[in-house]
């Protein structure tokens, strides 16, 4: 973290510089993304893969801080899935029709509350599992401007049917063609067809970006090269680049597909991703996002 206050004066289309003292931070957990706190809980993929579930509302710092028994856990697990989607914890909204139950809800819901309650302050002052932050962004992760501009209000989303095909339908003839994806129980949901007819999409809980070629019907996916960063939206920019951002991790994903090699770019602050966009007129490109969990939009300027 900072060592102090750092201001920086800078004049209207011109650069200045500011040269920066580090300390190590005596309170990491207040700075960790929900990326974070999943990679430093002990357990499976497969144990945490429910946490997605929870980060579209609000991020993990609730539950870890939290110092519930799974018992307590129970009726909350039951409250939190009678919000909508589109929820947050300023503007909570209440679904206008119950889920219906489901086979073994209540099993699920235990185990669930058991996990919760061993990842949280339940049993004393401090966690039980050593907290891990991700290293820190260097090189060309480094080479970027980022702006955030506040918004008079904030969640900007919007919502899809999760499905593990993706469904092409002829406008002309109505016919429908599905493609079966790699990644099973990929959760594909949103993407953008590029000016080759390829269709790209993120894979939130295949925590991938997946790209089908509609001519062919060949379907190739890159991994993320960090785990638990789980890409919401995917755009693609003229130069033949990728970039995608989720929920978790707070950082901005660029991806050259021809080479497979990837940039991170950190965000300033918790920024929850849905929709991206590219905007192809500038140069270097411009990368835009909306903030869900706060009143923002900001504007990532890579410097290459």
């Amino acid at each position: 973290m900072l060592a102090g206050r750092i201001y920086a004066d800078v004049a209207a289309g011109q650069t200045g510089n500011v040269d920066l003292s580090l300390r190590k931070t005596s309170q990491l957990a207040a700075q960790m993304s929900n990326t974070e706190w999943i990679r430093s809980m002990p357990g499976s993929d497969a144990d945490k893969k429910f946490l997605l579930n929870c980060v579209g509302c609000h991020t993990l710092e609730r539950p870890v801080l939290s110092r519930y028994t799974a018992d307590q856990f129970m009726p909350l697990l039951s409250r939190m899935a009678g919000y909508a989607q589109a929820s947050t914890p300023l503007h909570p909204q209440l679904r206008v029709e119950k889920l219906p139950t489901e086979p073994g809800l209540e099993q699920r819901n235990r185990k669930q509350a058991e996990f919760l309650a061993k990842i949280n302050l339940s049993a004393g002052e401090d966690w039980s599992y050593p907290l891990q932050g991700l290293a820190r962004v260097s090189g060309r992760g480094t080479r970027v401007i980022i702006t955030e501009y506040d918004r008079p209000t904030s969640q900007p989303h919007d919502v899809i049917v999760d499905q593990d095909l993706m469904g092409r339908m002829d406008a002309k003839t109505l016919e429908v063609k599905f493609y079966k994806l790699p990644t099973a129980v990929a959760g594909t949901r949103r993407g953008m067809m590029d000016d080759q007819e390829r269709f790209w999409v993120g894979e939130f809980k295949g925590d991938k970006i997946g790209r089908l070629n509609t001519r062919t019907g060949d379907f190739k996916e890159w991994s993320m090269p960090t785990s638990w960063t789980n890409p919401y939206d995917v755009a693609v920019d003229k130069n033949g680049e990728a970039w995608t951002a989720s929920m978790l991790s707070d950082r901005v994903v660029r991806l050259d597909p021809a080479t497979g090699a990837t940039t991170e770019y950190p965000l300033p602050n918790e920024t929850n991703v849905r929709r991206v966009f590219v905007d192809n007129r500038t140069s270097p490109v411009s990368f835009w996002i909306g903030n869900k969990h706060g009143a923002t939009v900001v504007k990532v300027e890579p410097l290459d």
